[in-house]
């Protein structure tokens, strides 16, 4: 391997392949390094003097006689003093791992030995887990000599190793230490978990001196992902999208160029293809988040000095294979109640809330969102990526299908309001009495009810179905809203939310912001949100009139459902409507801000 170089504050610092006579440096090293380390030494307990020289002493001429999956460097000064750093390529089956792992039955009895068969198990969970069926290298054995740390040589180590798995398109491993997991995120890796011991409760003699020994944490890291080089994914998704759909359009017609007379079959062939172009357009985010990734790790190791032009085209490339996909299979799920086999109105009804629900939630998340993709979180809200194969791609796909609120992403849609509320049984239980008083007494005053109930336990039971652990309920007690505010913002289904900010609120905001200025522009895009919010009720209301009548029936609700968010209101309570934390209604301060406008004039 060709020599890298650097400056440093003791010379000249060159990046060189390991030599077999140089063994007892880097065991001197690592030994040194070693000293402070407290889980080292805590495996070291009771252990014959020079145990761990043997160990490392071991290893090392192992990696060497394994040159064809095993690389090691070293940094050397002009003073000759090597650091050294193994950087080894391996496969996920545990037959490929035998001389870095030892069999339970070699397990020794003490407290501290069990504690090292413990991390191990949880070391190669948190690798399995990640990249099981992947090939993948592991960066480990980093050591720094005492009077050379500080000083950026593990870093170039680092790099060294980084750049070796990016050439062969590999995935990196590591399992990091306390004292050396800042230069792995300082170069980019991505932190997946970690795992931490009370070194004190395995210590032997540990009732004495517990309180010599801390807590350890180790965490796991990951870099790279999935081989994008080229683009050749993303060209190939795009054409088997141009396929999936050309296949469909020949699955409508028979041999001799007629329709198929049969509307079921014709309406299947629908379905299928708008769920193959759905999940197809939700992978091509995936990728598009990877090659976020990458492209993030590459400017956080630039330092702020820039990257070629280059670098940044397989994200641009990932972004356009994303709205293409997106944007047809948005169209193709919109569009399947129109060729519904059935012209029941319930039916209809039932198929176009959740279709244009869907459309739109592909085109939030495909269109709207993929220059800056949402990023799965752990169970702490920290914010971790951990896309290092398809088995992770593909709970990245299936999460962002499923969850309506996201609240495994970075894009969780805030439910805090929610929290001071008591829960009360009366409120969430009590309106099931309108069913049973629909029946007795069929006003229409309680039809309406009793629509409102189906659409909210009909798609609290769609949530239930895909989302099952979702910690949040879809929604949240809506007949004991105090207000209209109350009932879209806190009580009823935040379901939409998310697609109605970035379809109808942001583009509606930085358009008018840009004309008029900051106070017209939030409320116009807020007036947007409830404008689409309207088109999706008149799309759902308009097949329970006749044909003649449904452009009149359509605008006809549309125009209720804007009168009501955005009049009625603003006269029921006018002091809402003016908060200056937030626009909630825009009609009332469109006007507020006119009239005040036209007073300073």
């Amino acid at each position: 391997m060709s020599a890298e170089y650097a400056k440093n504050a003791h010379g000249q610092v060159s990046i060189l392949a390991v030599e077999p006579n140089e063994i007892d440096d880097l065991v001197a090293i690592h030994t040194a390094a070693l000293k402070t380390d407290q889980f080292s030494n805590l495996m070291l307990l009771n252990r014959e003097e020079g145990a761990h020289q043997n160990l490392m002493r071991k290893s090392i001429l192992h990696w060497l006689s394994n040159s064809s999956s095993t690389k090691l460097f070293k940094a050397e000064s002009d003073q000759k003093k090597p650091d050294e750093s193994k950087a080894s390529e391996a496969s996920s089956d545990p037959k490929s791992n035998k001389e870095r792992t030892r069999s339970e039955k070699d397990t020794p009895r003490d407290p501290a030995r069990v504690l090292g068969g413990i991390m191990h198990r949880d070391m190669t969970s948190w690798e399995s887990r990640h990249l099981e069926g992947e090939k993948y290298a592991i960066l480990q054995a980093l050591a720094r000599d005492p009077p050379y740390q500080g000083q950026g040589i593990a870093t170039k180590l680092i790099q060294q190793g980084v750049e070796d798995v990016d050439s062969q398109n590999l995935a990196c491993w590591i399992h990091a230490s306390p004292s050396s997991y800042r230069l792995y995120e300082k170069a980019g890796f991505q932190e997946i978990g970690k795992s931490e011991y009370d070194l004190g409760e395995w210590a032997p003699g540990r009732t004495g001196d517990k309180l010599c020994w801390e807590v350890y944490t180790f965490r796991n890291f990951v870099w790279n992902s999935v081989d994008l080089e080229g683009g050749d994914v993303y060209n190939c998704l795009l054409a088997d999208q141009f396929e999936v759909v050309v296949s469909h359009q020949s699955q409508l017609y028979e041999s001799n160029d007629e329709f198929i007379s049969n509307p079921t079959a014709s309406f299947l062939v629908h379905l299928t293809t708008s769920i193959i172009l759905y999940f197809t357009s939700l992978t091509c985010l995936s990728l598009t988040a990877i090659e976020d990734w990458r492209l993030q790790a590459r400017l956080g190791r630039k330092r702020g000095r820039g990257l070629e032009p280059f670098r940044f085209f397989p994200k641009e490339h990932a972004i356009f294979v994303t709205r293409a996909t997106g944007l047809a299979a948005g169209a193709y799920v919109m569009a399947l109640p129109l060729i519904m086999p059935t012209d029941d109105v319930i039916a209809q009804v039932c198929l176009r809330i959740p279709t244009f629900f869907y459309a739109c939630k592909c085109w939030d998340l495909t269109i709207a969102r993929a220059r800056k993709p949402p990023v799965p979180r752990d169970g702490k809200d920290a914010v971790v990526y951990g896309l290092t194969s398809w088995r992770p791609v593909a709970s990245y796909v299936w999460r962002l299908a499923s969850e309506t609120r996201y609240a495994s992403f970075d894009i969780a849609v805030d439910e805090s309001k929610r929290k001071g509320i008591p829960k009360s049984a009366a409120w969430s239980y009590g309106p099931l009495l309108v069913v049973p008083l629909t029946y007795l007494f069929p006003i229409t005053e309680l039809k309406v009810m009793c629509g409102l109930l189906a659409i909210q336990y009909g798609l609290e039971g769609i949530h239930f179905i895909f989302h099952p652990r979702c910690p949040n309920e879809l929604f949240f007690q809506p007949w004991a809203a105090e207000s209209f505010s109350s009932f879209w913002a806190i009580h009823w289904h935040h379901g939409a939310q998310p697609f109605l900010q970035h379809l109808g609120y942001v583009p509606a905001r930085a358009l008018f912001t840009r004309l008029f200025g900051q106070d017209v522009g939030k409320a116009t895009g807020v007036l947007a949100a409830f404008s689409l919010s309207g088109i999706w009720h008149a799309w759902c209301g308009v097949v329970l009139t006749l044909d003649e009548y449904a452009w009149t029936q359509a605008v006809g609700l549309w125009g209720v459902f804007m009168v009501q968010e955005s009049v009625t209101e603003p006269l029921l309570d006018p002091g809402n409507c003016l908060s200056n934390d937030t626009v909630v209604w825009p009609a009332a301060r469109i006007l507020y801000t006119l009239q005040t406008a036209m007073l300073q004039t």
